[in-house]
């Protein structure tokens, strides 16, 4: 699969015009550590104005490279995004533990790896009372434990307005971030999150801007959006 790998990044090279710095990357970075390089070359290509044609395969080379990094993580969520999860979640454990961030706890349940009673915990009546009547603030965690929620039970309101109030508490610094770790403009996790909701009908064009702007991967990434001569990598 290595082998595979780096040939699928020969040929988008090739077939790119790169910036001259994310060139410079290429050849100055381990290749152990490409796939870091796909996702700042995706990001900078879409930030440039070019096509989904031309960023998206990028994005889909940085999953391969999380996954050959043993990154299940991060493996799973662009792929999810960039609507490649089946091919890479045939080297994916079937199940995982209970993980230890609350937004990828959210993810491993709406996908059926985590056991039912290891979701996310919802605040409770009280608690949601005080936050209704503006009494408290809903936290990041409770956010993703109702959106989780909400997604398993297909609620597009109520995952509507989970996207964005996590959104609004990144972009008004308020009671939570989105766990940044890997790629300046969105986050992984969250834009997995989005596109669970949308390849089961959640009308994403209904989420605010701000959150449209951190999940700008799941919007606009589409299917069939990889060259047909590409190295295989499966």
């Amino acid at each position: 699969m290595k082998s595979s790998f780096e040939e699928a990044i020969a040929a988008q090279r090739s077939a790119s015009a790169l910036p001259a710095a994310i060139e410079d990357l290429f050849r100055r970075w381990p290749k152990d550590d490409y796939g870091r390089v796909c996702a700042i070359a995706a990001h900078t290509l879409r930030h440039r104005g070019t096509s989904v044609q031309e960023w998206q395969p990028w994005l889909v080379l940085s999953a391969w490279g999380a996954l050959l990094q043993d990154n299940a993580r991060l493996a799973r969520a662009l792929a999810l995004v960039t609507y490649v999860y089946p091919d890479i979640a045939k080297h994916l454990p079937a199940s995982e533990p209970t993980p230890h961030s609350v937004e990828y706890h959210a993810l491993t349940h709406v996908l059926g790896l985590s056991p039912a009673k290891e979701a996310p915990a919802l605040p409770s009546a009280e608690r949601l009372s005080l936050i209704e009547q503006g009494l408290d603030l809903l936290t990041r965690d409770e956010c993703y434990a109702m959106l989780a929620d909400a997604l398993a039970r297909r609620d597009w309101e109520q995952c509507r307005k989970s996207f964005d109030q996590l959104a609004e508490m990144v972009v008004e610094g308020g009671s939570g971030e989105w766990n940044a770790e890997f790629n300046p403009g969105y986050e992984p996790i969250p834009a997995a999150l989005a596109a669970v909701g949308r390849d089961a009908g959640f009308p994403l064009e209904q989420l605010s801007d701000e959150a449209k702007g951190c999940l700008w991967p799941t919007l606009e990434s589409r299917p069939g959006a990889l060259p047909a001569s590409w190295p295989i990598v499966a």
